[in-house]
């Protein structure tokens, strides 16, 4: 399927990010991070010595087969980290988060930077996607990607035609009970059917 592991974690927490990638995240998405700061505090909790200061400790290795030596050595290159951009503060500071290195994707999130915007719900409107668009030109010669998450695919391929590289489609849970009460609709349909 060609699809890789990757973990939303709660917040911007040592702990918590340590914790993804040693459970197998091939990537891990840190919400709200608005500041420079906030941005190299992800990158020193999810990347190991010298880039950061994650604490080494790939209990996985061995049952996969590789040893602790290459998992150090191919970390830092062999994962992911992605930012979510979710606020007026974090679109105005854009251009100093960026310049951050250790970081592999901006991930701009609609929902709450519509709600940030003053128009919560409305991750469709005007101003919403004037900040989605204006993103991608300055994420450009940045070498980061861009990213965004929308549940319909008809919304991810105009995303993705507009210079969106990655995108967070739904969830498991959605799209599971949705083929659930699809497949429920179709049986009940075929009981309610006359002998």
């Amino acid at each position: 399927m060609g699809v890789a592991g990757v973990i939303r974690v709660a917040w911007n927490d040592p702990g918590l990010i340590k914790k993804a990638y040693d459970v197998g995240a091939v990537g891990v998405i840190v919400p709200q991070v608005d500041t420079p700061d906030e941005a190299r505090a992800a990158v020193r909790y999810a990347r190991y010595p010298p880039l950061g200061e994650r604490g080494i400790a790939p209990w996985f290795a061995t049952p996969l087969g590789i040893t602790t030596a290459d998992v150090i050595r191919h970390a830092n290159d062999e994962t992911l980290l992605v930012l979510q951009m979710e606020s007026v503060e974090a679109y105005e500071r854009i251009d100093e988060i960026l310049a951050v290195g250790g970081f592999d994707v901006i991930l701009a999130g609609p929902l709450d930077l519509s709600a940030s915007l003053g128009i919560p719900g409305e991750r469709h409107h005007s101003k919403v996607e004037r900040i989605m668009l204006d993103l991608v030109d300055r994420v450009k010669g940045t070498g980061k990607a861009l990213a965004t998450t929308f549940a319909d695919p008809a919304h991810c391929r105009r995303w993705i035609q507009a210079g969106y590289r990655m995108m967070n489609v739904g969830s498991v849970l959605n799209l599971g009970l949705t083929a659930t009460a699809r497949a429920f609709a179709e049986l009940r349909a075929e009981l309610d059917r006359p002998a």
